[in-house]
């Protein structure tokens, strides 16, 4: 999606980088929020292997970071191997929250999978800000946008 901005003005005195950024992350916001769209988020494919006693405590944080548990296995060890589908958004710190869980005795692999439907009602933070980046062919910036738009419809994954 590109959302350009008409009418404006620039002055060197006082126009600013986030004068320009406010209207295109308004103009984003509201092309999202017409129906039939959605935004959409990455979702990663999420191995981790604990020690069994600590099984249920991952499993309750995995939830807590809207994962879908996918399987559970005993190893041949004694670990469990636990298979998820967990948003990126929640990852962010998911090295230091495992590690603080299990003592340092988790390990975890994460593979970008696929791309699914943000829940309005279970998404507490506001989607990530557009950026502004210089466009080659025009003096005015052009727009990053972290929303992606798709025609009404079964969602990805579906």
């Amino acid at each position: 999606m590109r959302v350009e901005c008409y009418e404006g003005k620039y002055h060197a005195v006082d126009s600013s980088d986030m004068a320009s950024a406010t209207p295109r992350r308004t103009g984003c916001a509201r092309r999202c929020a017409r129906p039939g769209r959605s935004v959409l988020e990455p979702v990663s494919r999420l191995t981790v292997t604990v020690p069994a006693g600590l099984q249920g405590d991952v499993l309750g944080d995995l939830s807590a970071r809207r994962g879908r548990i996918s399987s559970t296995t005993v190893l041949d060890d004694g670990r469990e191997l636990i298979q998820a589908m967990v948003p990126e958004a929640e990852l962010s710190h998911y090295v230091l929250d495992l590690r603080s869980l299990t003592g340092g005795r988790g390990v975890f692999d994460a593979a970008p999978d696929h791309y699914d439907i943000v829940p309005r009602r279970s998404s507490p933070r506001s989607p990530p800000k557009p950026r502004a980046t210089a466009s080659p062919t025009s003096s005015a910036p052009a727009l990053d946008v972290a929303c992606m738009i798709h025609p009404a419809g079964p969602g990805p994954g579906r």
